[in-house]
């Protein structure tokens, strides 16, 4: 009859958690990355520690990645996972599923997932839309820039558990940072043109209405334009004195004007 006693329990806490968890290496698409394994629960028994472990990936039933394996506790720099269990010790593992103190600790761990997973797939679903979101769209870029600074808010308040979670899908907070600041960069230069083109139509209106004026207060005027981009339009004012405007296009793209009179 086995002899429960022979396992030792290991009390998890944030103290200490780090120091049974362990790194293995995983590929993407041809990409080598580090993913870390956290411990849910774990007992020592003989030379050995067992454990139930995730790597915060979703198998195909939607549910936390959890793996059962064992190390040697005095391990050398060669360490070793073995996965390999006996049928004893796998059977615990598994009955350790439906306690509650490891049912809560999952549950937590896969909240932690969800609520990275859903800021995650936000930025790739806003960063899909601005492509198909032009300049004209002002009201719209506002409300994206507005959700960007709120997430980006967000991923720089998580905890270090939230971090590794990005890091172990090969998506450290530093690059999802930089996918942010570019698709705000991409916004502001959507709205700055917005509000370059609305300052070249007013500029363009008060030189009309001022033109307009101007010439309403004269009894006769006459106008020209020169090879380096002058337009000149003269009139005589209602006193008798002699008046011309000058117009040109800076090298801003804008217009400037001056008016004379003698």
């Amino acid at each position: 009859m086995e002899n429960k006693e022979e396992r030792n329990i290991v009390d998890l806490n944030n103290e200490n958690i780090k120091k049974y968890s362990f790194v293995l290496t995983d590929e993407i698409n041809g990409q080598k990355y580090k993913v870390e394994y956290e411990p849910i629960f774990l007992y020592e028994k003989d030379k050995y520690i067992y454990g139930m472990f995730t790597n915060f990936k979703k198998d195909e039933k939607d549910n936390l990645y959890l793996v059962n394996c064992r190390y040697l506790k005095n391990h050398s720099q060669n360490f070793t996972i073995e996965y390999k269990l006996p049928e004893n010790e796998i059977k615990f593992l598994e009955e350790q599923k439906n306690v509650k103190e490891t049912k809560d600790t999952i549950y937590r761990y896969k909240r932690l997932y969800n609520r990275v997973n859903k800021d995650y797939n936000r930025i790739l679903e806003l960063n899909k839309k601005l492509v198909n979101t032009t300049n004209k769209e002002k009201e719209e870029l506002n409300n994206m820039l507005n959700e960007y600074n709120d997430l980006k808010e967000s991923i720089n308040s998580y905890n270090p558990l939230k971090k590794q979670i990005l890091s172990n899908w090969n998506v450290p907070l530093e690059k999802l940072n930089d996918l942010i600041d570019m698709a705000i960069n991409n916004i502001n230069l959507k709205l700055n043109q917005n509000k370059e083109i609305f300052k070249a139509v007013l500029v363009l209106v008060a030189i009309a209405v001022f033109i307009i004026a101007c010439i309403s207060g004269g009894d006769n005027d006459t106008s020209s334009s020169s090879n380096d981009g002058y337009s000149t339009k003269c009139y005589t004012r209602s006193d008798g004195k002699n008046c011309c405007i000058s117009c040109k296009k800076t090298s801003y793209g804008d217009i400037g004007c001056s008016r004379m009179c003698n």
